[in-house]
């Protein structure tokens, strides 16, 4: 994939759609894999100055500064048109809750480390307002008494791209139920878009192009980057402006119902734990006799545990091809 919108989850593919798309000679969406997502460039002139401004008292903690005061080892910088601020205590947290529910309509994005550790678990939410950009660090504090009232308000809009997988995330790890959802890439299928990931439709639409420095980030290590804080707050500073455009053109074309409804059915998307035999991931298993099958699921099983231990992604304890190797 081209773009920073894609990651893998259990269940349909990221990026699978309400079945009738195809019908109405839409492009159908592409097969995906988890990869974090790069940074973009900031694009914009300065807004307000916020100094002085303070997020609690871990590690993370940082001011809120001005490019001229900028120092990069602080990790909550002020960048671009609007601003963020990283929220990784409980008095942050009951800061920022009635700024952000003054909203009606929010851009959300999440990060998790499934590319890098055994478990894919959130480890960054991130909400833009028209106003400014909030980094939660749900491995410090749970930001679900905050978010959950407004990503279950129906009637507040939620924008997110390719929602699908996030929705998982913050189910499992958040207990929220998302609702209100719009959804820019099921948005831009339906537009009859040939290239639907989050990149190239800022390009087109925006003239915001998106940096891939940091594709493959650790997002479970601790303390984040100053970068890997600027990318996390790129992610959602121009979907809101994005889904404005392709609002209109779906309502222009009489497709803003069909839009309602896959944005509705995406909702609906639960967490299911995968069960799945590992042996089937494989296609190298389907050629093999029952003996060697037995052997691969040992051999499997034992890089699971010893990833487990290790909280790595089982690929970087040791490669399939190396376990198809000796068996």
């Amino acid at each position: 994939p081209d773009d920073r919108n894609t990651k893998a989850g259990s269940g349909p593919k990221k990026g699978e759609l309400h079945d009738g798309l195809q019908a109405i000679g839409a492009p159908g969406p592409s097969t995906r894999g988890w990869i974090p997502r790069p940074s973009p460039g900031i694009v914009g002139d300065p807004g307000p100055r916020w100094k002085g401004f303070r997020f609690g008292a871990l590690s993370l903690n940082a001011e809120v500064r001005t490019p001229s005061d900028r120092n990069p080892s602080t990790p909550g910088e002020y960048r671009g048109a609007m601003t963020y601020r990283l929220i990784a205590d409980q008095t942050s947290l009951s800061e920022v809750q009635p700024s952000i529910q003054s909203h009606p309509r929010i851009a959300l994005d999440c990060e998790a480390a499934g590319f890098h550790r055994y478990s894919d678990r959130l480890c960054l939410v991130q909400l833009s307002t028209s106003e400014a950009t909030y980094l939660f660090d749900p491995m410090a504090v749970d930001p679900s008494t905050v978010l959950a009232p407004i990503l279950e308000d129906p009637s507040i809009e939620v924008v997110m791209h390719g929602a699908d997988f996030d929705i998982r995330l913050l189910q499992r790890d958040l207990g929220i139920g998302l609702k209100g959802l719009f959804d820019t890439q099921i948005a831009a299928t339906l537009l009859g878009a040939r290239a639907f990931g989050l990149a190239s439709l800022l390009e087109e639409h925006l003239g915001v192009k998106l940096s891939k420095k940091h594709q493959r980030a650790d997002w479970a290590q601790r303390p984040l980057p100053e970068a890997f804080l600027e990318y996390a707050a790129d992610d959602t500073r121009h979907l809101l402006s994005l889904a404005e455009i392709l609002s209109d053109r779906l309502r222009s074309l009489g497709r803003d119902a069909w839009a309602e409804e896959e944005f509705r059915a995406q909702e609906a998307i639960e967490w299911v734990e995968d069960s799945t035999d590992p042996v089937t991931r494989l296609k190298a298993a389907r050629h093999m006799t029952p003996r060697q099958v037995t052997s691969l699921r040992a051999a499997l099983a034992w890089r699971d545990e010893i990833a487990r231990k290790r909280d790595r992604a089982p690929f970087r304890v040791v490669g399939d091809q190396v376990l198809l190797s000796i068996i």
